[in-house]
């Protein structure tokens, strides 16, 4: 594959849904995942908004990473910025 280039840019907060789905689809043979979540239906309801609990705040700050095409996707909390929701209120 050499002298292939793929574009990454910042994410919008408008294309969060897209990529929390583009996140999904990437775990989707993930065991502890699946193990989590066997059945599809169950996991894709629940994994995109468990990624937007956690990464959902990189949207803002200019830290959730894409592809041009919005198939592959990183999402980065810069330090001092914490995950959303309860989940990280427990720790």
């Amino acid at each position: 594959m050499a002298g292939v280039s793929v574009e990454i840019r910042s994410a919008t907060p408008e294309e969060m849904a897209q990529v929390l789905s583009s996140l999904a689809a990437a775990f989707l043979t993930d065991p502890l995942a699946r193990l989590a979540y066997p059945r599809p239906h169950a996991y894709f309801s629940a994994m995109p908004p468990f990624f937007g609990e956690f990464g959902g705040q990189s949207f803002t700050q200019g830290t959730a990473y894409v592809s041009e095409d919005l198939c592959g996707a990183a999402l980065w909390l810069p330090p001092g910025v914490h995950p959303d929701g309860d989940a990280s209120r427990d720790s």
